[in-house]
């Protein structure tokens, strides 16, 4: 895998915390990101100016990786990312995982094609599902519960219902050097087979054409379509096959 495309910051069990700080933007920069943001809403109306999380920092504590972040605008971010010349520093922190699928004693892991409807990578192909953190999963406690967000981002591009989970763990805090973004990596079991995922799949807009890659297969695949697979995809599943059993 070309490591230029995405680093693994780090494996394990990864929990994510809110930190209130200050955070200002001077006015220059606000005019700078209302323009951006107004022209770049013409281009993809689709746009939506939400609170995401961006990232502080990053520590281990005993058998855990500590990530901190505060929220911002969506716009703030996106405004980052394209022009690093403003100094604001944005990176957003989103989650993503790598669902499995077992049938007829083999397993399978679940990619889509991302439609032209999604903000990033039109086109790309992606493990399922993935999105975004916002403050609907800020607990009282400060601690961001990316499980649950992950399973409406599950549910939403898939259309299967959650109670179809069987065990959601956290495997790698992973770094797309591109699109300046990092996600908590997640694995997903299943209880459903491929049969389930492709009913409910026709319903979802943000991805098409759902594709179950044999494990055994894996490999393969990866090579003939590496320049069209999300960087995050790829740090995810070098993480998930580096930390199996």
């Amino acid at each position: 895998m070309n490591d230029k495309l995405f680093e693994t910051i780090q494996k394990g069990n990864i929990i994510v915390k809110h930190v209130n700080l200050s955070f200002s933007i001077s006015d220059r920069n606000k005019k700078i990101i209302d323009e951006i943001w107004i022209e770049e809403c013409k281009k993809r109306p689709n746009l939506f100016n939400g609170e995401t999380l961006s990232f502080l920092s990053i520590k281990k504590e005993n058998n855990n990786i500590i990530v901190s972040g505060q929220f911002t605008d969506y716009k703030n971010a996106l405004v980052s990312r394209n022009k690093p010349d403003l100094g604001l520093n944005i990176i957003q922190i989103g989650v993503s995982g790598i669902t499995l699928i077992e049938e007829n004693n083999k397993k399978f892991i679940l990619f889509s094609i991302r439609t032209d409807k999604v903000t990033d990578y039109p086109g790309y192909i992606e493990l399922v599902p993935s999105g975004n953190i916002d403050k609907s999963v800020l607990l009282k406690d400060g601690t961001i519960d990316y499980v649950t967000k992950l399973k409406e981002e599950f549910f939403e591009e898939t259309g299967v219902p959650t109670k179809y989970i069987k065990k959601i763990k956290s495997i790698c805090l992973a770094y797309d050097c591109s699109n300046q973004v990092f996600d908590v990596g997640c694995s997903i079991e299943l209880t459903v087979g491929k049969n389930e995922i492709i009913k409910t799949f026709s319903k979802v807009t943000e991805y098409k054409n759902p594709q179950f890659i044999q494990i055994d297969d894996l490999e393969n695949f990866i090579n003939k379509n590496k320049i069209r697979l999300v960087p995050t995809s790829l740090a995810i599943l070098e993480c998930f096959f580096d930390t199996k059993p």
